[in-house]
């Protein structure tokens, strides 16, 4: 069996992964905001996000599919009031 400090290690390095990748998003998310209000398009597109959920279904292992789009629902759901925040 596992040391559980060694777990909660390994769990701080995908954190910080995780929160460089999610502050990459959140940069690009801004770039999109930027070129939506310059093109007067609104914030959310519900064809690229049921899209883009059925891709990430395909991506995830089944075992934690449903965590996963639990996951990306909060995801797009601050994506969206980011973008909004700057339109």
């Amino acid at each position: 069996m596992e040391d559980i400090q060694d777990l909660r290690r390994e769990i701080d390095k995908i954190d910080q992964e995780i929160v460089k990748l999610f502050n990459h998003r959140l940069e690009i998310a801004k770039k999109i905001a930027l070129y939506k209000k310059a093109n007067n398009l609104a914030v959310l597109d519900q064809k690229r996000e049921d899209a883009l959920l059925e891709k990430i279904s395909t991506l995830s292992q089944d075992e934690y599919k449903e965590e996963t789009l639990k996951l990306y629902d909060g995801i797009l759901k601050i994506s969206k009031d980011y973008q909004k925040k700057h339109i």
